[in-house]
């Protein structure tokens, strides 16, 4: 019964500092590596990084719904850029940039978006054994 109230007691306190919070930046960073050592490609290794941002120019509040989702509900309107590095030992590299905007009437819902993307491909690929 003790076990109970504390656990309910925590529960209460979360819901309570639980708010809206408005957002004008989101940044994001990811890296991975994979290593083939099955089939025709033994000793393939493969690393990718990604750095990302975004800018919402009118900014975005999560109170009508669920972070992941804010951006969506609130209608917001942003700039958003990506810089990734592709390092494929086998293969090839590639560097790649992307730019894209949204721009959303909050008011009627309709938006317009665009997207721009450069990628520089360097291919090294050789049948000698």
């Amino acid at each position: 019964m003790a076990r109970m109230l504390v656990v309910c007691a925590v529960c209460s306190v979360t819901v309570g500092v639980a708010h809206a919070e408005r957002f004008d930046f989101e940044f994001a960073a990811s890296y991975s590596e994979t290593e083939l050592s099955d089939g025709p490609f033994e000793r393939d290794f493969s690393a990718s990084a990604k750095l990302s941002g975004a800018w919402f120019y009118r900014g975005f509040s999560d109170d009508e719904g669920p972070r992941a989702l804010a951006a969506f509900t609130d209608r917001a309107s942003s700039i958003e850029i990506l810089y990734g590095v592709d390092d494929k030992e086998l293969f090839h590299d590639i560097t790649m940039i992307d730019l894209s905007a949204r721009h959303v009437w909050r008011d009627s819902g309709w938006f317009l978006a665009g997207a721009i993307s450069a990628n520089d491909v360097e291919t090294e690929f050789t049948t000698d054994q």
